[in-house]
């Protein structure tokens, strides 16, 4: 398995000249190197994305592992329009494709490589003066499409083997489990074909992007696994009400109301009552038992 867009290996934090950004992506970007850069090789597609401090960009990625990124189109022509770079932007969002950061200085020739990212949602909103797309793009912390690809596999394989409570945090790096945690996130919401398992509701923002989230059984915060298994799609209000414990699930797949609080039950968590989960098809992906317990213990439904 390899990078197919790199002709040479990448660290994060190398700086690189666009003579020398060109010859790792065997492209050639032409007068200057900035905003999106959109590749279509045969191996597949990909995109170069740079952010630029100075006068004509002024793109802050701060120092977390999240930022907005403005999409393609500079001020004095409008609105920004669909363009193929931006409409791969928005379609990575739910198909990813390699995406590689660059950052710079307006008019110096060097570009540090911030490693890869992955488009988390978009809107198409006014700044004040035009509508522009804006990207929410978390960082992954690692470097290669190959990173990104194994922890697919890695994901796939654990299906097959004997599920783990928690993560053995000693096997990785620090970076790897951004990776990880994004991965789980997609497969979960996909494997759910995008539908809140308690409700069943499969609702969709004016952008097309699903409302359905991504729940670890036993927590994440407890270094809960990100194991499939141990993965639920649930809408916005019934993933709080699961991670608060107003509801649990049993073996058989059926939820289970908490009874005797001091609250009152809101109705669109007691009408679950005796409801069954709503899971994938293949059993190797549904809800495992293990997890499913931990989660009925750590809230007192047994």
């Amino acid at each position: 398995m390899t990078d197919f867009a790199l002709s040479r290996p990448l660290d994060i934090g190398e700086g690189l000249t666009q003579s020398e950004v060109e010859d790792v992506f065997q492209t050639n970007f032409g007068y200057q190197f900035k905003g999106i850069t959109l590749r279509a090789p045969d191996a597949g597609r990909y995109l170069i994305l740079l952010a630029n401090e100075g006068e004509i960009y002024d793109d802050d990625l701060g120092q977390g592992d999240d930022f907005t990124y403005l999409g393609e189109g500079v001020r004095e022509k409008g609105n920004q329009k669909e363009t193929a770079a931006n409409t791969a932007l928005i379609d990575a969002i739910q198909d990813p494709i390699p995406i590689y950061l660059f950052t710079s200085q307006e008019g110096i020739d060097e570009y540090e490589y911030r490693g890869l990212v992955e488009v988390q949602d978009y809107s198409y909103v006014s700044d004040g003066e035009r509508m522009v797309y804006q990207f929410e793009i978390q960082r992954l912390g690692i470097s290669s499409w190959e990173a990104y690809q194994e922890a697919e596999e890695e994901l796939e394989e654990r299906t097959e083997t004997t599920p783990e409570l928690t993560e053995d945090t000693t096997e990785y790096t620090t970076q790897e489990p951004k990776v990880r945690s994004s991965v789980f996130a997609r497969k979960v919401k996909q494997n759910y074909d995008y539908t809140c398992a308690a409700c069943g509701a499969r609702r969709f923002s004016p952008e097309g992007q699903p409302e359905v989230e991504a729940a670890h059984i036993y927590p994440k915060s407890e270094d809960g696994a990100d194991d499939p298994r141990n993965g639920i799609a649930l809408c916005k209000l019934h993933h709080w009400a699961f991670d608060c414990g107003w509801f649990s699930v049993d073996d058989d797949l059926q939820i289970v109301v908490k009874e005797g609080v001091d609250q009152t039950i809101p109705d669109e968590i007691a009408d679950l009552s005796q409801d069954g989960l709503r899971v994938p098809s293949a059993n190797k992906i549904q809800p495992h038992p293990l997890f499913l317990e931990e989660h009925r213990k750590r809230h007192g439904f047994e």
